[in-house]
């Protein structure tokens, strides 16, 4: 009797949208073009507007489109190409960076749901509630465009809800770090840092100098460990318009700054990671937490969601690094100097714990499994296109 062939999976077709394929989403990005049920397109344009990141390398993705970036005002941003590719019905489903000033967006999804192709918004949503009656009815109106949402964290979420977004239509996917990315002519031997000492302690930061980071508040807090007699220096590689101002501050202060410059390089991050003590992002801990904790390096961050971004949450609070009262000084050099001690009691047993925290709850392959979730229960049972879904709210 010849034996019966099984009919080979149909894979469907998802298209991810983003302003820039940025490097650090290259290890979610392989994870889900890798899966066998589905044909993923990688669609960004050029960059990010003032921000130097480097892009998933050439040939990693196997289905890479190239849109053009036209910013409008600083601020507003057309993806010239998108409506286009949106309107070829070849996708089962897509996914957008939830950006409601990305305005090409907003008519693409608006076409996709007329055809009923489900729509996805990728999206870190409410940093706090709105207050402001023109700003709800806006997050509404551009919310309302997607079927689902892939929030980032539990605050969102929880922010989300009370908004009157029914739970149904939301998934806390979390968020990841994975890059291959090397710095344009660097080399390992290019990067200036100091050679580790005894008695001298290197904290810092790999992250991007901007205001709302504040490490104004992480040179006041190591000047007043200074005072106390523990000899801190700091290293901060990254670039950003602060970088002047945290350099005169320093040397106003007495506190030793190296800064190093943007490092992307795996063997340079692990240099800079190797040195430091534990890294300190006084606010807005969004992925150099990761980063940080994926190379067994502690975190000390403020535990106020209210200036924070999702990622902060992976610091547990005397385990992968510590959390200080929001703004205040005093309280950051205390948590500073509590973690200090804790790596220096037992720095294997703080790293591993680091990287385990990193790897069960922030890994591209956990990352990438929440979003194919969502990619499935849209799709589920869809083998053509049917009528509008309801919204929303």
């Amino acid at each position: 009797m010849p034996q019966l062939l099984e009919a080979p999976i149909e894979k469907k077709r998802v298209l991810i949208v983003a302003e820039h394929l940025s490097h650090y989403r290259e290890g979610v990005y392989l994870e889900l073009q890798q899966h066998p049920n589905w044909e993923v397109t990688f669609a960004g344009g050029e960059g990010v507007k003032g921000v130097q990141i480097p892009e998933v390398p050439e040939g990693v993705l196997d289905r890479h489109l190239r849109l053009s970036n036209r910013w409008i005002g600083g601020r507003l941003l057309w993806q010239r190409g998108l409506v286009h590719l949106c309107r070829t019905g070849k996708f089962d489903a897509v996914i957008f960076v939830g950006n409601a000033a990305f305005l090409s967006t907003w008519l693409a999804a608006g076409l996709l749901r007329l055809a009923a192709v489900p729509v996805v918004f990728w999206t870190i949503g409410w940093h706090k509630p709105d207050t402001s009656v023109a700003i709800k009815l806006l997050r509404r109106a551009f919310y309302g465009l997607a079927d689902h949402l892939m929030l980032y964290g539990e605050d969102g979420y929880e922010l989300a809800a009370s908004a009157g977004v029914r739970p149904e239509v939301m998934t806390i996917i979390g968020n990841s770090y994975s890059s291959s990315a090397i710095c344009e002519g660097g080399d390992v031997s290019e990067l200036d840092i100091p050679p580790r000492s005894p008695g001298i302690s290197y904290i810092g930061a790999v992250a991007r100098l901007t205001p709302e980071k504040r490490f104004g508040l992480l040179i006041e807090s190591a000047s007043v460990m200074r005072r106390q007699g523990r000899d801190l220096r700091i290293i901060l590689a990254g670039e950003g318009f602060e970088a002047d101002a945290l350099v005169a501050q320093a040397e106003e202060l007495g506190v030793p700054l190296s800064l190093l410059g943007p490092v992307h390089d795996e063997k340079l991050l692990e240099q800079v990671y190797d040195l430091l003590s534990f890294t300190v992002l006084p606010e807005r801990a969004g992925l150099s937490t990761i980063q940080s904790l994926l190379r067994g390096t502690p975190v000390v961050t403020a535990g106020d969601p209210s200036c924070q971004v999702p990622e902060f949450r992976a610091v547990r609070n005397g385990v992968t690094g510590f959390l200080y009262q929001r703004g205040d000084v005093a309280s950051l050099a205390e948590a500073m100097e509590d973690c200090l001690a804790l790596v220096e009691e037992n720095r294997g047993a703080v790293a591993a714990l680091c990287r385990q925290e990193a790897m069960e709850n922030w890994s591209p392959e956990a990352h990438g499994r929440a979003i194919l979730s969502v990619l499935a229960k849209l799709t589920r049972g869809r083998p053509s296109r049917h009528g509008l879904k309801r919204g929303l709210w």
